[in-house]
């Protein structure tokens, strides 16, 4: 397997966004103008061949008509088109790009095949493709936002780094309300090429990231995942993971979801234990573990915990939830 070059994904000098309308606000369209919109730093070019120019830019007919090999390719057509910029991207040498349409191996044979040809393609040119059937990425100190949703602001960049596998999850915490600081969110998609590990191992070695949050419906290559966790665990940072599809119900939305196939709940624990991953039950949990892991870089010194509070019920709550996790309340001197 080839090393994908994974700045040229998330800190490109140079994006070409194929599938911009003036005229419809597509996935491209809507992705061009958050990178406006969020002042991206770098050079843009919008890609179609119907138009001369798209929001005051220069519009390219194609890849190959433009005046230099762009960093990261963004394409948003129809599945049946996309083998073949894949394959102009890999002529050309494009190192990174993201597939954002769906219809793909989540959607039955004929779109099986055509995610193979684009995993062929990518893999054989050392490609860092994302997705597909994804919404992309927010790269927030490099101000890029490879990402069609409306969002209310500009990230307010930070310590955290998310990847998850469902988009709608992605465009949730994209909204970031608690303000927690997001270094990078990318939405995986069907992890056609670059999968969890990939992330993972990046952001193991990024300066910008203190703590990962992962939403994971499987593990493609458990392998990957372990190093790129053993990697993050030896520089200190912070991992934790929502796993889903641990009941047979949501197993089975797993696989209408993306196509993967969700594992046994226990295996997927003890994997979890053995390389320092924190798991957690529910987006809420995850996102207060986040706020805490990103506050304080190690644990307290000791376990002189004296909880204060006004209500005798929560004191009971604090009590019971105390005995419930370990942590040792100290009787106070009457001083």
């Amino acid at each position: 397997m080839p090393d994908y070059d994974l700045d040229k994904l998330f800190r490109p000098r140079s994006i070409a966004v194929v599938g911009v309308s003036p005229d419809r606000p597509l996935i491209g369209t809507r992705t061009y103008r958050n990178l406006r919109r969020y002042g991206y730093p770098g050079v843009l070019y919008p890609i179609n061949p119907r138009y001369e120019t798209f929001d005051g830019d220069k519009c390219y007919p194609s890849l190959a008509a433009l005046p230099e090999v762009p960093d990261f390719v963004f394409v948003a057509i129809p599945a049946a088109r996309t083998p073949e910029v894949v394959e102009e991207c890999a002529k050309l040498g494009v190192k990174a790009m993201e597939v954002a349409s769906g219809g793909y191996s989540e959607s039955g044979t004929e779109g099986a095949a055509l995610e193979v040809r684009i995993r062929e393609t990518a893999q054989k040119h050392g490609i860092a493709l994302c997705g597909p059937n994804n919404i992309g990425y927010i790269s927030a100190h490099e101000k890029t936002v490879s990402w069609p949703s409306p969002m209310p602001g500009a990230p307010k960049p930070g310590g955290i780094a998310v990847v998850t596998q469902s988009g709608s999850i992605g465009i949730v915490l994209a909204q970031d309300e608690r303000k927690i600081g997001l270094a990078y969110l990318v939405s995986a998609g069907n992890e056609t090429v670059l999968n969890a590990g990939d992330y993972l191992g990046y952001f193991a070695t990024n300066p910008n990231v203190r703590v990962v949050l992962m939403f994971l419906e499987t593990i493609r290559d458990p392998a990957k995942f372990a190093r790129a966790a053993d990697a993050a665990r030896a520089a200190g940072k912070r991992v934790v993971v929502l796993k889903v599809g641990r009941s047979a119900l949501g197993s089975r939305a797993v696989a209408a979801h993306t196509g993967a196939i969700a594992g046994e709940d226990a295996l997927y624990d003890a994997f979890f234990a053995r390389h320092g991953v924190m798991v957690v039950d529910e987006l809420d949990q995850m996102l207060e573990l986040a706020v805490l892991l990103d506050s304080y870089g190690s644990a307290p010194p000791n376990t002189n915990v004296v909880p204060v509070t006004l209500s005798g019920g929560e004191a009971a709550l604090l009590a019971d939830l105390s005995a419930k996790h370990g942590v040792e309340l100290r009787d106070l001197v009457p001083e």
